[in-house]
């Protein structure tokens, strides 16, 4: 998305409300809360910090994007790393997890919410291409 960068945002959020990350490639509002991207996404998998602009990249424009097969409302956003970026030599790609709800907040309107953002070696097996 064009203009100011996203992740200023969310970096320096002291609402504790939902921040308007991008939208996907079908135009749905992407949100991130600021206590997952502390205290879930970078607890948990503190190498994906360096790779905000690919995980902006995975959800507007993925290389593939499935569906969850334990959950329908996931979807799973990947993007492929080139060799020379990779943090590790199997992070091949960079998987976004976003989980879509309708939220009375926001008066119905489909909007994805990032659950988790991290490295994998493969694309998972069994969900759905979307």
């Amino acid at each position: 998305m064009a203009g100011k960068d996203p992740w200023d945002n969310v970096l320096k959020d002291t609402t504790g409300k939902l921040i308007l990350l991008t939208k996907d490639k079908d135009g749905v509002p992407v949100f991130l809360l600021r206590s997952v991207w502390y205290e879930h996404i970078l607890i948990r998998h503190p190498e994906v910090d360096g790779y905000k602009d690919l995980i902006l990249q995975a959800v507007e424009n993925p290389d593939v994007r499935q569906i969850d097969p334990e959950d329908k409302r996931v979807k799973l956003c990947y993007k492929s790393i080139h060799e020379s970026k990779r943090p590790f030599r199997k992070a091949l790609f960079l998987r976004v997890v976003i989980k879509y709800l309708y939220p009375v907040e926001r008066r119905g309107e489909k909007t994805g919410l990032v659950g988790s953002v991290y490295f994998v070696d493969h694309v998972k097996k069994g969900g759905e291409v979307v």
